[in-house]
């Protein structure tokens, strides 16, 4: 039994003509005659349509070529042309090789010749009357053999016409891109109009053809997919006019009317062939639908005069008029069309677009300036809406591209067969159209020639190409390779833009104002794209001018972020030469450094290197730059060390403007600013020693700039005196002031100034690192001990071996009473006694107080990444402690007695209690105060943080944690324990222990204050009880019996455990 083949010959037909966009049944083919490799068969090869297109099977490759039967290839000539029809071949060999197969119909077949014009030989049929050719095709939808398929089609195409009509918007667009398309000429015109229920639009493109009807009439067989010029490539633009409720469009082609007309084609398109309407719909449970969209009538009128008088208007070639539900709601929504003109800019051909109703009219334009290259204005009404600079680019595809389009089914053919890709950008310019403006989010989208409602890229510019999106022009196919590669070429191109624009004297400050902020996310296949786009432009382009005009790299520059240059404190080598020495990248030359421009931080965003706030701050320090400074760019750089100190909310700068040489001294050299003098009088010392003043040339400037001069005053600068001595020459320098040679000479000078009681706490307080002459080296003073010679309370060299002991070689012009008054005060020492505000560092202190300590601070602080044992430059952070003479030294256990006996005896402790207190940036705390006398104790210290110099956080007392974490209490077992493993020295308590408990050691009974203060036990528990009887028993005398002086003990122990019980 033969075979047969799945679909009609019917179906096979449509196919064909679908894709052809001809009628094999009646249409010509053109072919060149062939032998096959044998020579046994013949076929008319490389067929084209009449008019010269080229056809192809469908799925196949490879030009179309048609079986020639043998009866009638003796006649035939190889490598001429002829002119002939086809039908299908036999079913053997259809089955064999393909469904589609065809043979030329003999009789049909006539000689062209190799070297005719095809034109001649177009038969006269090929130009008849469009007005046949809708008759024609009015019979060819409706000629089906079964009704399912007329409705089959009917509701492909509504889903169609309703899923690319998502807003009234929508469909003028597409009518205005078919306007677009078949205009003939730039500066084109469109003309739309709202007349008695229906929106009509008027060109004078090219009129409708043959070719243009069945595109018209049919679905994806538009007339545009080979013409690279037009915008169309899918075919079914149009059919977005057909999403009107009414279903009724006119077009008028010249003098040929034609109509879409829902209403008459379901009253008369059913075919009589089908058998009764009525019998068929009640058997078939379904209403009849007729594809009214793809089916002309010939028409007369409108019916509607005011509609007539504008298709009949002989100025337009072409004119279409839509019937629409709401005339008032579709004028409204053109109206916010033409609010911004947008949609004018990547038109091909029209410039001009008016819109009328009623008694009104709207005129937008696209204009070009004259003398501006790219440069366009948006008129409406002859007033400026906006201003543009257009750039339109044509970029090669890549052979991999154009392959994965090829492999891609759903790429259209258009693209294909593309070579060149266009591209185009448009920036907003400024009302002067010298500067870009930034697009806002709301207002950037991507463009297909007109606009889309793609605005999830957010884009600072106007983007345009033939994108592929879905039907309704509403989303961009994120996995389809020709939009991937066309983000990645927008990336490129837009570097390249940013090139362009440094040439362009208006722009050339804006030439990256369009770029992008920063790349985009991952995780969107299109945006990655794009920043591969980015990448390449930024590795290839030079588009960054440098100081010298030339263009450079990204990796090539590094940008200037503080305006160093700008200052005039330094030298552009000193800056190469420091950027150099910091950084492994390429090497970077003078012309190549920056100073801040528009948007240059977007730059930053993609990796340009900059010289930052933090390298600045290293700059300044280095020898790059106090090498380099010069007197005359000093005052510049007072002024600019000024900017940074009052815009530092850490105190960062200050602390590097307190601690490094920026200011030039008299000597020539550079200062610390804290440490110099106003050149306003001289001053100098009884051993002739001078201040350190500003240059005079420095201070000429300065005098003049009164914000400067209360700067410096701030950095506590000011006139030459005999405190302004001490405090600058040697409280801060310490290190340097004081030698072999000088040391008994500067000593003096301040013994001088603290006997005429010129001296305040806080010289006192600094003075404690004073470098004094001892029995093994300098000194600071609080880590030295008085001499015997300066009678002091107690010679702690008598009991403490290793002790720096101050040199007698002091007493001489002063008497050792007059020293001691001194020394005492700045904690030499001679007695034990406790000290206020004791200064040390972190890096003197106990290392787990510190932690300890730090954790506490940190808790509930603002800023507590600042509190830490050193700053970020390693220097020490101060610490200021209640302290009480050698404290630390009392865990041996001899010296523990004596501090502990001097202690209590000097100092009677009463408790004023618990207190609040609040502190800037750091937490609120509670601190319990006792008085040693009059001096107030508190469980709280203080520590500096950040950078500022007078910046205080509370810590836990030192007092307190050493007396909760040290043994450092003396007890009657020849040791030391923690406070809280030891019982104080009541009666009671000696009469009850004896030996056998820890009781401190200390000749005075404590009052209970004391016992609060250290933390002494002052009561025992019945286990602690019960563990003296024990150790009691323990201690038997020769015969093995409680021991006569503990008979009695154990009798009061048993009281005392009465009273428990």
């Amino acid at each position: 039994m033969l075979k047969t083949l799945p679909q009609s010959d019917l179906e096979y037909k449509e196919i064909l003509r679908t894709l052809w966009n001809l009628d094999i049944d009646n249409n010509e083919l053109i072919g060149t005659y062939s032998l096959s490799k044998t020579g046994s068969a013949g076929f008319l090869s490389n067929c084209t349509s009449i008019g010269g297109r080229r056809l192809k099977y469908p799925e196949d490759k490879y030009p179309l070529s048609v079986m020639v039967p043998e009866n009638v290839q003796e006649e035939m000539v190889v490598g001429e042309r002829y002119r002939f029809k086809v039908q299908f071949a036999a079913l053997q060999r259809r089955l064999k090789f393909h469904p589609y197969l065809l043979t030329i119909l003999t009789d049909s077949l006539s000689l062209i010749g190799n070297k005719a014009s095809v034109q001649t030989s177009i038969p006269p049929q090929v130009a008849r009357d469009l007005s046949e050719v809708i008759q024609e095709i009015y019979k060819e939808k409706l000629d089906q053999n079964y009704p399912n398929n007329v409705i089959d089609i009917a509701e492909a195409v509504e889903a169609l016409a309703i899923d690319i009509y998502s807003e009234n918007k929508r469909f003028i667009y597409e009518l205005i891109q078919n306007a677009d398309d078949a205009a003939t000429k730039f500066g084109s015109e469109l003309v739309i109009e709202t007349k008695a229920g229906f929106v009509i639009l008027s060109h004078n493109g090219k009129p409708f053809d043959e070719k243009d009807l069945r595109g018209l009439c049919g679905i994806g067989r538009g007339t545009k997919r080979d013409d690279e010029t037009k915008t169309g490539y899918k075919g079914i633009g149009f059919k977005s006019v057909f999403g009107q409720r009414d279903g009724l469009v006119f077009v008028k082609s010249k003098d040929l009317l034609f109509r879409f007309d829902k209403t008459y084609m379901q009253a008369n398109g059913w075919n009589k062939r089908w058998g009764n309407q009525s019998v068929w719909e009640r058997a078939n449970s379904s209403k009849f639908k007729s594809p009214w969209q793809l089916i002309p009538i010939l028409s007369e009128s409108s019916n509607h005069f005011e509609v007539d008088e504008i298709l009949n208007n002989e100025n337009f070639t072409v004119k279409t008029a839509i019937k629409v539900e709401n005339e008032t709601e579709l004028t409204k929504d053109i109206n916010e069309l033409f609010d911004d003109a947008r949609f004018l800019l990547f038109l091909r051909k029209i410039h001009k677009v008016t819109f009328r109703h009623q008694s009104s009219s709207i005129i937008i334009k696209k204009e070009s300036h004259a003398q501006k290259d790219k440069m366009f204005s948006l008129l409406k009404n002859e007033n400026v809406i906006s201003s543009w600079y257009l750039k339109t680019m044509n970029h090669p595809i890549p052979s991999n591209i154009r392959q994965g389009l090829r492999d891609d089914s759903k790429s259209p053919k258009k693209l294909q067969e593309m070579d060149r890709a266009e591209l185009s950008f448009a920036f907003l310019l400024g009302n002067d159209l010298s500067s870009i403006q930034v697009l806002k989010k709301v207002d950037s989208c991507i463009f297909t020639y007109l606009p889309t409602t793609v605005k999830e890229f957010e884009f600072p510019f106007l983007v345009n190409a033939n994108f592929l999106v879905d039907a309704g022009r509403e989303k961009l196919h994120k996995d389809r390779i020709w939009n991937q590669w066309l983000f990645k070429v927008i990336g490129y191109e837009l570097i390249k833009c940013c090139a362009d624009f440094t040439s362009i004297e208006e722009l050339k400050c804006d030439f990256v104002k369009g770029l992008v902020p920063a790349y985009f996310p991952n995780g969107n296949k299109l945006m990655e794209w794009f920043n591969d786009g980015l990448q390449v432009g930024f590795d290839k382009i030079k588009f960054i001018p440098n100081r010298n005009g030339d263009l450079a790299l990204l990796s090539e520059i590094v940008i200037d972020k503080v305006n160093l240059i700008g200052h005039e404190v330094t030298n552009l080598d000193s800056i190469s030469a420091f950027v150099n020495a910091n950084s492994a990248g390429d090497f970077v030359v003078n012309d190549n450094i920056l100073p801040p421009f528009t948007d240059f931080d977007k730059l930053i965003n993609f990796g340009a290197k900059t010289f930052s706030d933090e390298d600045l701050k290293l700059f300044f320090q280095s020898d790059f730059f106090l090498s380099t400074h010069q007197i005359e760019q000093n005052f510049n750089l007072l002024m600019f060390l000024k900017e940074l100190d009052r815009g530092s909310v850490n105190g960062e700068w200050n602390y590097i403007i307190r601690n490094n040489t920026y200011i030039f001294s008299d000597n020539d050299s550079l200062e610390k600013i804290p440490l110099v003098c106003f050149p306003l009088k001289v001053y100098k010392t009884d051993f002739g020693a001078e201040m350190t003043l500003i240059h005079s040339k420095v201070f000429e400037l300065i005098s003049r700039n009164p914000d400067v001069l209360a700067w410096l005053k701030s950095f506590d600068v000011k006139e030459p005196s005999e405190i302004a001595y001490l405090e600058k020459e040697i409280i801060g320098k310490f290190d340097t002031a004081i030698n072999e040679e000088n040391f008994i000479e500067v000593t003096e000078f301040i013994l001088k100034m603290h006997l005429a009681k010129k001296l305040l706490k806080n010289h006192y307080d600094q003075l404690q690192d004073l470098p004094l002459k001892t029995n093994n080296k300098f000194c600071k003073a609080k880590d030295s001990f008085l001499h015997k010679d300066y009678n002091p309370t107690i010679n702690f060299s008598e009991y403490l071996s290793g002790l720096n002991v101050l040199s007698e070689i002091y007493i001489g012009n002063y008497n050792a009473n007059e020293w001691k008054s001194f020394l005492s005060l700045i904690n030499v020492g001679d007695d034990i006694r406790l000290i206020e505000n004791y200064h040390l560092s972190t890096l003197d202190i106990n290392t787990k107080y510190l932690n300890d300590a730090l954790v506490f601070a940190k808790t509930g602080h603002t800023y507590p990444h600042l509190i830490n044992k050193t700053n970020p430059y390693g220097t020490a952070i101060p610490v200021f402690i209640n302290y009480f003479t050698f404290f630390t030294k009392i865990t041996h256990f001899s010296y523990s007695e004596i501090f502990w006996n001097r202690i209590v005896n000097i100092y009677s402790v009463s408790i004023v209690g618990s207190q609040a207190v609040t502190q800037n940036y750091g937490a609120d705390r509670k601190q319990f105060v006792y008085k040693l006398n009059s001096v107030k104790i508190s469980s709280l210290d203080s520590m500096g943080w950040g950078y500022y110099p007078n910046n205080r956080t509370y810590i836990p007392s030192y007092i307190f944690w050493q007396l909760k974490n040290v043994a450092c209490i003396p007890t009657n077992q020849g040791n030391c324990r923690l406070a809280d493993e030891v019982y104080t020295n009541s009666e009671r308590i000696k009469s009850l222990g004896g030996k056998y408990l820890p009781i401190v050691q200390i000749e005075k009974e404590l009052s209970k204050e004391w016992v609060q203060l250290i933390g002494l036990k002052s009561k025992l528990s019945l286990t602690e009880y019960l563990e003296l009887l024990t150790s009691i028993c323990h201690d038997t005398n020769k015969n093995n019996e409680v021991k006569y002086d503990n008979i009695e003990r154990i009798g009061l122990i048993y009281n005392e455990l009465i009273d428990i019980v």
